[in-house]
C-alpha cells in the first residue's frame, strides 16, 4: 500500500530534467514539473525533504516488520513446544490416574 502511494506521488512530481529552465528575472531557480507546473527551489527542497522523510519512514517500517516477523516465528516455535509439553504432561497424569485406579481394585 505504501509503495503504491509513493508511486502515485512520484508520478505527479516527476521532474523532467531536460526542461529545467533558469530565469534571469527571478531570484530563485524555477523547475518545470510534469504538466508544466512551476515550482520554486524552496518548494523543491521542501518536497525533497518530505520525500526523504517518507523514504526513512518506509525503511523504519520495513525494519520493524522484519523484527516482528522474526518474533512471530519465535513465538510460534515456543507455542508448539509448550503444546507438546502440555500433551506429554496430560499423558503422564492420565497414566498416573490409571495406576491409582488399578491400585484401588
Amino acid at each position: 500500500m505504501i509503495i503504491g502511494n509513493l508511486h502515485a506521488f512520484f508520478n505527479v512530481f516527476v521532474i523532467d530534467r531536460f526542461q529545467r529552465r533558469n530565469y534571469s528575472n527571478i531570484s530563485s531557480t524555477v523547475l518545470w514539473i510534469k504538466n508544466n507546473i512551476v515550482m520554486s527551489e524552496m518548494d523543491y527542497k521542501a518536497l525533497e525533504f518530505k520525500i526523504n522523510q517518507l523514504i526513512d519512514l518506509c525503511r523504519t517500517l520495513d525494519a520493524q516488520n522484519k523484527t516482528l516477523m522474526q518474533e512471530k516465528t519465535t513465538w510460534k516455535a515456543d507455542r508448539a513446544k509448550i503444546l507438546q509439553q502440555k500433551d506429554e504432561a496430560r499423558t503422564k497424569v492420565e497414566a498416573m490416574i490409571t495406576r491409582l485406579k488399578a491400585m484401588e481394585n
